[in-house]
C-alpha cells in the first residue's frame, strides 16, 4: 500500500513535468481539452499498476508511456512528436538502468537507500526536461523532409536497442562471471551516458534543423515577393505608358473621325473605330481594389493563368485597407492560383477553367476559389506537388492554412466531380478606410489569352 501512494506521488511530479515538456514543445492543448484534463488526473491512479522494477525503483519509464497516449491532445506535426517521444522514452529507460548501476558501483562506498535513488533519478528527469525545453525554445514550425526525420528516429531507436542488450549482458555477466560484474557495470554505466548526450543532442539538432529550413522557406517566399512586387510595378508602368500614349494619340484619331465622317467615308471611318478597338483591348485591365498587395498578386498570377488558355471568373468586392501584408498575399493567392495553374494545365483547353470570389460582410472577409481539375487516379493522388523539388513545392496548401490561422481564420478544400474548392473565412480584417463608398467592386468573366 505504501508502495502504491509512493509511485502514485512519483506520477503526479512526472506527470506535471510531462505536461511541461508537451506544452512548449507541441504548443498548447488542441482539442478535447477536457478529456485531457481528466485523462492527467486519472494517469496517476492508474500508472499505480506498474510494477516495481526489480532494483526496488519507482520506474520513471511511465511518463513516456503517457506522453504516447497524450499525444492525440496536440496538433502539430506528428512525425516531431513521435520522435520526441522516442527520445524521452530512451531517456527515461536509460536514467533507470544509470540509477541502477551508479546505485551498485556506489554501495560500498556510500549507503544509498532505494528511496534517496528515487529522488535523484527523478529530480535528474525533470533537470533534464528543464534542459530539453531551454535547448530547443519555442516549438518550430516548419516540418523536415522524411528521409532526413527517418535518420533522426535512428538515434533514440538505438539507444532502446543498446539498453537492452546492456540488461542481457549484465545479466549474463552475473550469473556466469560474477567478479567481472562491476567491469561490466562500469562499461553499461559509460554507456548510458552517451546515449543521454546522443539524445538531449537530437532534440537540439532536430529543432535547429527545422529552424533552418523554416528559414529557407521564408526567405524563399521573401524572394518571390520581391519578384512580384517588381513584376506588378512594370505591369502598371507598362499600362500608365500605353494609356498615355493612347490620350496622346486620341484628339488626332478624333480629328481624322470627325473628318471621315463629315466626308462620308463610313467604311474608312468603321476601320479607324476598328483599330481604336483594338489598342484598347490591348490594355489588360489591373485590378485594383485599394490593397495593393492583394491586387498585385491577384494581376500577376491571373495573368499567368491567362497565357496558359485558362478561362477566368471574377467576382471581388472588398474595401480598401484591408488588414493583410504582402507576405500574407503572397503566401495565400500566390500558392493558392499556383495551384490552379498547374491542376488547369492537366486538362484540355476547353476545361481550363476558374472563379474567384471575395466578399468583404461586417469585417470578415469570404474568399472562395474554384477550378476545373483531374478526376479518377490524378484525383486520388491527392495535393501532392508534381514539380521535381519536392523538398521545397508540396507544402503550398500547408503555408496556406498556418497565415489563414495567423490571420485568425480557417480554411477547408472540397474535392467534388473534378472541381476542386477552396474556401476560405479571415475574421477581423478590419479595414482602415471606413466602409461605404470606398468599397471596390470587381466583376468580370475574362476570357483566356486565345480568346476562348
Amino acid at each position: 500500500m505504501t508502495d502504491n501512494l509512493f509511485l502514485i506521488l512519483w506520477n503526479v511530479f512526472d506527470l506535471t513535468a510531462l505536461h511541461y515538456f508537451m506544452r512548449k514543445m507541441y504548443g498548447p492543448v488542441a482539442k478535447w481539452y477536457s478529456v485531457y484534463w481528466v485523462a492527467m488526473a486519472l494517469l496517476p491512479f492508474g500508472t499505480s499498476l506498474f510494477e516495481q522494477s526489480g532494483n526496488g525503483f519507482y520506474s520513471i519509464i511511465f511518463i513516456s508511456v503517457c506522453s504516447l497516449c497524450l499525444l492525440p491532445f496536440f496538433k502539430t506535426d506528428r512525425l516531431r512528436q513521435i520522435l520526441y517521444s522516442a527520445c524521452l522514452m530512451t531517456v527515461t529507460l536509460t536514467l533507470n538502468l544509470l540509477t541502477t548501476e551508479l546505485l551498485y558501483l556506489s554501495s560500498s562506498h556510500l549507503a544509498l537507500t532505494p528511496w534517496s535513488a528515487n529522488l535523484c533519478m527523478h529530480v535528474s528527469l525533470w533537470l533534464l526536461i528543464l534542459l530539453v525545453v531551454r535547448l530547443v525554445g519555442p516549438f518550430p514550425g516548419a516540418q523536415i523532409p522524411k528521409p532526413l526525420w527517418v535518420a533522426f528516429m535512428a538515434i533514440p531507436i538505438a539507444g532502446i536497442c543498446v539498453i537492452f542488450m546492456n540488461i542481457v549482458l549484465l545479466t549474463v555477466v552475473q550469473d556466469n562471471n560474477p567478479e567481472m560484474y562491476t567491469l561490466a557495470s562500469m562499461q553499461v554505466t559509460l554507456s548510458c551516458f552517451v546515449f543521454l548526450f546522443l539524445n538531449i543532442l537530437t532534440f537540439y539538432i532536430y529543432a535547429q534543423v527545422s529552424k533552418l529550413k523554416e528559414t529557407i522557406e521564408n526567405n524563399t517566399l521573401l524572394g518571390r515577393q520581391i519578384s512580384d512586387q517588381a513584376r506588378y510595378y512594370e505591369e502598371v508602368h507598362r499600362m500608365q505608358n500605353t494609356i498615355r500614349s493612347l490620350h496622346h494619340d486620341m484628339k488626332n484619331h478624333l480629328s481624322l473621325l470627325s473628318h471621315l465622317l463629315s466626308e462620308k467615308k463610313l467604311s474608312e471611318a468603321e476601320k479607324l473605330l476598328s483599330s481604336l478597338d483594338a489598342s484598347a483591348h490591348n490594355v489588360s485591365p489591373v485590378i485594383v481594389t485599394g490593397n495593393e498587395p492583394i491586387d498585385a498578386m491577384l494581376d500577376i498570377k491571373l495573368a499567368e493563368l491567362r497565357a496558359s488558355g485558362i478561362r477566368t471568373h471574377l467576382n471581388i468586392s472588398i474595401p480598401q485597407g484591408l488588414r493583410m501584408s504582402f507576405a500574407q498575399a503572397a503566401t495565400i493567392f500566390g500558392n493558392l492560383l499556383d495551384n490552379v495553374h498547374e491542376a488547369c494545365l492537366l486538362l484540355p483547353e476547353n476545361r481550363r477553367e476558374m472563379s474567384l470570389n471575395m466578399i468583404y460582410i461586417n469585417n470578415i472577409l469570404y474568399f472562395t476559389l474554384s477550378n476545373s481539375c483531374a478526376s479518377g487516379r490524378e484525383a486520388d493522388k491527392g495535393l501532392e506537388t508534381r514539380k521535381s523539388d519536392k523538398l521545397m513545392h508540396g507544402i503550398g496548401l500547408k503555408n496556406v492554412d498556418r497565415y489563414v490561422r495567423e490571420l485568425g481564420g480557417t480554411m477547408e478544400h472540397v474535392y467534388r466531380t473534378s472541381c476542386f474548392t477552396v474556401k476560405i473565412v479571415l475574421y477581423h480584417m478590419g479595414s482602415k478606410i471606413k466602409q461605404g463608398n470606398d468599397t471596390s467592386v470587381w466583376e468580370q468573366d475574362k476570357p483566356s489569352a486565345k480568346g476562348e
